[in-house]
This record gives C-alpha cells, sequence and structure tokens, in this order.
C-alpha cells in the first residue's frame, strides 16, 4: 500500500501541464524587474531635478562665492555642471542645499545665544553682543583685504604683461634715420 501511496506521490510531483505556468511567471517576474527598474530610474531622475535647480553664472558665481571668469572658464572646461538656457547663455546646475566653497566661513562656528542666570547676567550679554559686533567687523575686514589682494594680484599680472610689450617695442629714438646714415657714408668716407 505505501508504493502505491508513493507512486502516487510521484506522478502528483511530476511537472507535466505546468510549462504555462512557470513560463507566464518568469515572464512576470521579469516585467515586475524591469518595471522596478524605470521606477527607480524615475525616482532619480526626480529626486535630482528636485535637488538641483538651474541658475545664471552671475548667481552661481555668487552663491559659490569664486571669481566670474573662473567660473565661466570652468563650465566651458565641463568641471561644473551646465546647460543651455533659452537665450543661448549656460545656466549653471547646482544642489538646492550647495553650501559656499569658502573654507573660512565655514570654519567659523556661531556662538549660541548664551542665557545666563546671575547678577551680571545683562554685562554678560552685552559683553557677548560686543564680542560677536567685533566679529562681524573683522570678518567684513578680511573680506576686504582679501578682496585688495585679489585686485593687487590682478594688477601685478597686468604690470608683467605691459613689461614684457615694453621689451618687445623697437627703441626708434637712439636709432638714426637712413637718410643719416646713408649720408654719413658718404661724410665720413667708409
Amino acid at each position: 500500500m505505501e508504493k502505491i501511496e508513493s507512486h502516487e506521490l510521484q506522478s502528483d510531483l511530476s511537472m507535466v501541464g505546468f510549462e504555462k505556468v512557470f513560463v507566464q511567471v518568469e515572464q512576470t517576474e521579469k516585467t515586475e524587474q524591469s518595471d522596478k527598474k524605470t521606477d527607480v530610474h524615475e525616482h532619480i531622475q526626480e529626486f535630482e531635478a528636485d535637488s538641483t535647480e538651474l541658475v545664471s553664472m552671475a548667481e552661481a558665481s555668487r552663491r559659490l562665492k569664486i571669481p566670474y571668469p573662473t567660473l565661466r572658464r570652468q563650465v566651458l572646461a565641463g568641471k561644473i555642471e551646465s546647460s543651455l538656457g533659452r537665450d543661448g547663455k549656460p545656466l549653471v546646475r547646482l544642489a538646492r542645499h550647495e553650501k559656499p566653497s569658502n573654507i573660512r566661513e565655514q570654519k567659523v562656528n556661531k556662538p549660541e545665544p548664551i542665557t545666563v542666570q546671575s547678577e551680571h547676567s545683562a554685562n554678560i550679554q552685552r559683553l557677548l553682543e560686543v564680542i560677536e559686533s567685533e566679529r562681524s567687523y573683522s570678518r567684513s575686514l578680511n573680506e576686504r583685504l582679501e578682496a585688495a589682494n585679489h585686485r593687487n594680484g590682478y594688477l601685478e599680472a597686468q604690470a608683467e604683461g605691459f613689461q614684457e610689450q615694453i621689451k618687445l617695442l623697437t627703441d626708434s629714438q637712439h636709432k638714426r634715420g637712413w637718410w643719416a646714415r646713408f649720408s654719413s657714408w658718404f661724410m665720413t668716407g667708409r
């Protein structure tokens, strides 16, 4: 009796007639996987579209705190991602949460307001305000100094360029004219 039952089990386990079912299951799995892949690509594109924005070169220069000519060179070289706008001018693609690339500003820790519970709290708060105003004044002076250094470097580069141009000019003031040289040939007897 056990043999009959095992034979019945073997016939129940055969795969005859189930080929269509397995093929359909495999096809649905493949389409689901391709749908998931396209969904993932769509989500990535939506995320990239949501997390970036196109801004003008001047605005990008201001946000990234780099000079406009430097930004323009980097965009033309393809180092910074950009696309052409409707007017034909390049628009720079920036992340919405783009932080300025100026390291000095990132390192500055803004002190949180400290509440002091003592009899001298008013004096301490006033001193903290004075310190903060001095820090902001120091930052503004630092920015002006950086701008002056940039301008100084620019002017030095221009001066070097002009010196090279002066070296290329001929010194026609100290040279005698061709008629004087020709007549001196007859006069001196050379």
